[in-house]
């Protein structure tokens, strides 16, 4: 029965990092492979940048709305349809002829993350048996940077006959195999109704420690909505121009893909360590991440020196800081909230999705204007921020 259990728990994991992948490919993959749309399309930053800020609207605007869908529905059969839809949509943005093209595909791509992030949630909660559901967060979030290393990986090496098209196109195997694990693996056998319809959430019976307990989410204050803000901010800035930023020093565009495909491979382990940290070790999941923040200003300030030796430092250093705190983040907020865990995960995703917007089009903007220094100062600055944010808590929270 053990076994039976860990294999449910396995394949609910793995759907869920499956799926989440799956509604971000575009956005996630479009600014590590920036470098090869400018050659082939003549993309510039503040074209990226304008693109993938349209992207995140439609999270802003519809991403409560779509993890209250979630809950009513369930997260298996929205994860159905997010990955069908991703599937197609991505194979048709590798088929882009044009900048206008590619932009415009982009921006309408922000409707997937509108519905797989609360379904890749909603999963978890219902399906985990005895997994410490922070460490299933913290696999779940590995699969972003798992899937900027295998699109960017490739490229050095198969570059010369392979392409971005031909990355973009087969990162389409994330949806492909979320589809798979949920029609078959991760489908729950007895799957139970709430009294008023929706799927019933099933409380694990495992400890979740308290420091991984955000409680309700208007309790959790405008410290921590600030701080999320300006690591959220920091984090899309950083996953579209750190390539480009790269290349303007003086590197190729492999040598840029090859830095971020290496440190995207230390973000893996990254989530999934400090997710293993606060469940066997007792951190406080708070505290983590404003320790982390406090990192990342070291390879912020390391990149605005525009040096490629001192990038060759502080980009792995930024990637591993700035991009291994979400699921701590995400557990953190669901915990004793199962019930509403789609509305709760809909409420982030809608303050990160005002993050995006910003974030390209003001960093792509100042980077034209004036160049990569300010940008990444003004990150270094934003993190320090968030540190001090997410360190202070008010009285009644210190026990989370």
């Amino acid at each position: 029965m053990a076994a039976g259990m860990g294999r449910v728990d396995a394949a609910a994991v793995a759907a869920s990092g499956a799926l989440l992948a799956a509604g971000a490919i575009p956005q996630i993959i479009s600014g590590p492979l920036g470098p090869y749309l400018r050659l082939d399309l003549g993309i510039s930053s503040s074209e990226l940048g304008l693109g993938l800020s349209l992207s995140a609207i439609p999270g802003v605007v519809f991403s409560v709305w779509g993890g209250r869908l979630t809950d009513r529905v369930g997260g298996i059969t929205i994860g159905r349809l997010t990955c069908i839809v991703s599937g197609l949509f991505v194979v048709a943005m590798s088929q882009a002829p044009s900048i206008t093209w590619f932009i415009g595909l982009l921006a309408v791509a922000g409707f997937l993350r509108v519905i797989s992030e609360p379904s890749s949630s909603r999963i978890l909660v219902d399906l985990l048996v005895r997994t410490p559901r922070v460490l299933a967060f913290g696999i779940r979030e590995a699969s972003l940077p798992l899937l900027v290393l295998v699109s960017t990986a490739v490229l050095p090496v198969f570059g010369d006959w392979l392409g971005w098209r031909t990355v973009f196109a087969a990162s389409s195997v994330f949806a492909a195999v979320g589809m798979w694990l949920l029609l078959g693996p991760a489908r729950p056998r007895r799957p139970s109704r709430a009294p008023d319809g929706s799927p019933a959430a099933s409380q694990p019976p495992v400890y979740e420690p308290p420091a991984a307990s955000g409680g309700d989410v208007p309790t959790l204050g405008l410290s921590f909505y600030g701080g999320a803000g300006l690591l959220m901010f920091n984090l899309v800035v950083f996953n579209t121009f750190a390539s480009l930023s790269f290349v303007d020093a003086g590197s190729s565009p492999d040598g840029a893909a090859a830095l971020v495909a290496a440190s995207a491979g230390g973000a893996v382990l990254m989530r999934v360590g400090c997710a293993y940290a606060v469940a066997r070790r007792g951190l406080n999941a708070r505290s983590t991440l404003a320790a982390m923040a406090a990192v990342a200003v070291v390879g912020y300030l390391a990149m605005a020196t525009g040096n490629s030796q001192w990038m060759l430092v502080g980009i792995p250093v930024a990637y591993l800081s700035g991009w291994g705190w979400t699921p701590l983040l995400y557990s953190y907020i669901t915990v004793g909230r199962e019930q509403s865990t789609g509305k709760i995960t809909g409420v982030v995703s809608a303050l990160f999705a005002s993050a995006a917007i910003a974030g390209p089009v003001a960093a792509g903007w100042v980077a034209e204007r004036f160049g990569w220094l300010e940008v990444w100062a003004a990150a270094a600055l934003f993190s320090a921020s968030a540190a001090v944010l997410m360190a202070y808590r008010p009285a009644g929270s210190r026990s989370r």
